[in-house]
């Protein structure tokens, strides 16, 4: 049995251990960087998806699955965009113990696949726009030091929305409608972000813009948690995806891509969860409740019969409750189900089936409330609501608390050792500042403000008038 302590001070090990302690992983498959997805994991993984597809569904968006393999002469056009990603693949050449007719990709992402497609549907201004999505694995050679959800060889789920349109600004309009389903999205977990607009040298090649989110993990270390790509016509062009216009002419389409992943849910846990393991909000919890009926010899039978019927009235009225009859302690199963971080406990024993209530307790204060039967769905309804609002809070403001400003480089060391870990500084746009930047303090630039409020402000490194207001900060 596992206990979760220390999570500022040694967050990579808690986090290992609520992982695997609270059954949402087993790290131990013998390929780095590839996980095994255990039942409880895998159902708050999916209730997460359910949540980003019923967004993307409600803008318009239509679900499709392509193939996990690429043929060589395709991935060779994405490559040419996707900067990176000619060393992080991996390849098939064999089936059998024929070599296959061609080299094969397994996919690192989809563009591919998916555009080649787009080439064959669009026709004219008629088929447009043209909106997909798919959520499936990724495969990736990553030679960093990986880290489970956060920095893996097979990413699932990856979820990647690809969008078609007509003109620049129906393009523009969608990126708008992206940036708001993310950010509906990061709401109803709750987690608290950062949203920047991407410098220019992490656009894929011929891209008009990009929008990234960042989220504060407590480590200090900021987090991506979703982007948003214009990627105007760069692809068109190299997969030949044009339509007629309303005038009888020609034109490449305007494109759009987004992503999301399992960081989702790596930032949820390490937001939100505390020294005793998970605290899920209560979108995505596989439970809501959890009934544990406390039994000894006397009035056992009594107590049962009460802790069953509670269980019905809940599952009539919509919650999605469990009833705990295993044979073990009140402490262990306490123990079990605090780790997994179910919103409410409800504790059942003799002393509450002879006065008609019920002990409520909350799993992210923990804290216990006496309530009368008659008042128990209202109750359990209000703490619910609560849940979620006060993680939100809470998030937000130790995220508030690790946000600083410097105006020069030398000022970096003394605010990250306050404790400020994302730092707002002027920035000329240079890359020669870029790279000092980064070389003297171990941070990088993140993104850009979205509101570009330089007024009579001095890039940090050389002094020159400031172009844009930069974030800093420590990254995965």
């Amino acid at each position: 049995m596992l206990v979760f302590q220390n999570k500022q001070k040694r967050f990579g090990e808690w986090y290992r251990e609520v992982l695997l302690d609270a059954g949402v992983l087993d790290q131990r498959f013998p390929l780095k960087g590839c996980n095994v997805w255990k039942e409880y994991g895998t159902k708050i993984m999916q209730n997460i998806m359910v949540l980003l597809e019923n967004l993307l569904e409600q803008t318009g968006h239509s679900k499709m699955h392509f193939p996990l393999l690429i043929p060589e002469n395709l991935f060779g056009k994405e490559s040419q965009h996707l900067r990176g990603f000619e060393d992080q693949v991996f390849w098939v050449n064999r089936a059998g113990k024929r070599k296959t007719s061609r080299k094969l990709v397994i996919r690192p992402t989809s563009e591919t696949a998916i555009y080649y497609m787009f080439s064959l549907w669009v026709r004219s201004h008629a088929d447009l726009p043209m909106k997909v999505y798919q959520t499936v694995s990724v495969f990736r050679l990553e030679t960093k030091s990986t880290k489970p959800l956060i920095r893996d060889r097979e990413m699932w789920p990856f979820n990647e929305a690809h969008t078609v349109h007509a003109t620049p600004e129906e393009a523009e309009k969608q990126i708008e409608i992206g940036i708001q389903v993310y950010k509906e999205l990061l709401t109803r977990l709750p987690l608290p972000y950062l949203l920047v607009k991407k410098p220019e040298w992490e656009l894929f090649p011929g891209a008009l813009s990009a929008y990234e989110f960042y989220t504060l993990m407590p480590d200090g270390k900021v987090l991506e948690t979703g982007s948003v790509n214009n990627l105007g016509q760069a692809f068109s062009k190299v997969f030949n995806i044009t339509f007629e216009k309303y005038d009888g002419t020609r034109d490449y389409a305007h494109q759009t891509c987004y992503g999301q992943s399992e960081r989702l849910l790596a930032s949820v846990i390490a937001v939100h969860g505390d020294d005793h393991g998970l605290v899920l909000p209560t979108s995505i919890a596989p439970t809501s409740v959890v009934i544990v009926p406390i039994l000894y010899a006397k009035g056992a039978e009594e107590v049962l019969n009460y802790a069953r019927m509670i269980d019905r009235l809940l599952k009539e009225k919509g919650f999605t409750a469990t009833l705990d009859q295993r044979e073990l302690t009140p402490g262990e199963k306490f123990y079990y189900w605090e780790k997994r971080g179910i919103p409410i406990r409800l504790e059942v024993g003799l002393l509450e089936t002879e006065h008609r209530t019920v002990t409520i307790v909350q799993r992210h204060t923990l804290q216990r409330k006496e309530a009368p039967l008659e008042d128990l769905v209202r109750e359990i309804e209000e703490a619910l609501n609560a849940l979620d609002q006060d993680l939100l809070t809470r998030a937000e403001s130790l995220m508030k608390e690790d946000m600083g400003s410097v105006s020069n480089l030398a000022d970096v060391p003394d605010a990250v050792e306050k404790g400020k870990t994302i730092l707002e500084v002027p920035f000329c746009g240079e890359n020669n500042c870029k790279l000092l930047v980064e070389e003297e303090t171990d941070m990088e630039i993140i993104g850009f403000s979205m509101e570009r409020n330089t007024a009579r402000r001095r890039c940090l490194v050389c002094v020159k008038e400031a172009k844009e207001t930069a974030y800093l900060a420590a990254t995965y």
